[in-house]
């Protein structure tokens, strides 16, 4: 690390540098875990937000948004919450009561409104990466579904019997599942430029709270509805309809063809 204000200051060395700390798998009373849980006393410069890191926060702030006694309690003013309702599909977390649906109206059950609902809901392990822990019910039954299923509880499920299994293992939530278009992408292959038809969605990040707002993101698409670059998906450039046009057009293949843009995370 570069040297300090002054000229006499010395090099920096830190011990250790990292990109990210999946915090749901650090044992508490593990050394890490005591760093962890008091940054300060350890000289850890970038500590870690596990709450930021479970789709649990997406169900506790959906539900607020329209629960208005929960609102209050967390803070959630209007305004804010209509920005909720309006940009983020309904989700809740996979656990037995009652709620209020997609539509907003009651539910007496959240599992077995979870259960019966394969056709528009998604369930997603909170802290999961990679696509893994993801389940769309209107692909159930699939190959790639049936083999997550063996992979994760030992044996293939109906939709209700996946649904009560996720809710019994706890930390899963459900999603209303935003349907996305296939895109026909022009892919770079060993034989060559080849059309695809595959999902596309936008990766986004941003920052709040501090002066200097950092944000970015990249696009990413797949031939799984389930768009991860871990499971077989690609990062794909988001470019503007003009520079689409003059790639597809130098590339020979034909015009119109829409550049990488919008749609919905499969794993988000």
């Amino acid at each position: 690390m570069p040297a300090g204000d002054s000229e006499t200051d010395a090099p920096f060395y830190p011990d250790i540098l990292y990109r990210h700390i999946f915090a749901r798998r650090v044992a508490p009373d593990s050394a890490l875990g005591a760093i962890l849980e008091h940054p300060e006393r350890h000289h850890l410069y970038n500590p870690v937000a596990p709450h930021l890191e479970q789709k649990s926060v997406l169900a506790e702030l959906s539900r607020c948004s329209v629960e208005a006694d929960a609102g209050r309690a967390a803070g959630l003013e209007e305004p804010i919450a209509r920005l909720v309702r309006a940009h983020l599909p309904w989700t809740r977390m996979l656990s037995p009561g009652p709620g209020t649906g997609p539509d907003g109206r009651p539910v007496a059950e959240l599992i077995h409104f979870a259960g019966e609902s394969p056709a528009t809901l998604v369930v997603k392990k909170s802290w999961d990466f990679g696509g893994k822990g993801v389940f769309l019910g209107a692909e159930h039954g699939d190959e790639a579904s049936r083999q997550r299923m063996r992979e994760r509880f030992g044996r293939e499920l109906s939709w209700p019997e996946l649904v009560r299994a996720c809710a019994d293992e706890g930390g899963w939530v459900a999603q209303e599942r935003v349907l996305l278009p296939r895109q026909t992408l022009a892919v770079a292959t060993a034989d060559g430029i080849v059309e695809r038809q595959v999902f596309v969605d936008v990766s986004a990040y941003t920052n709040l709270g501090i002066p200097e707002v950092a944000y970015g993101g990249v696009c990413r698409a797949s031939l799984s509805p389930i768009v991860n670059i871990q499971s077989g998906g690609g990062v794909v450039p988001l470019i503007s309809e003009r520079a689409a046009a003059e790639l597809v057009s130098r590339c020979g293949l034909g015009q119109g063809r829409p550049s990488a843009g919008g749609g919905t995370r499969g794993d988000a």
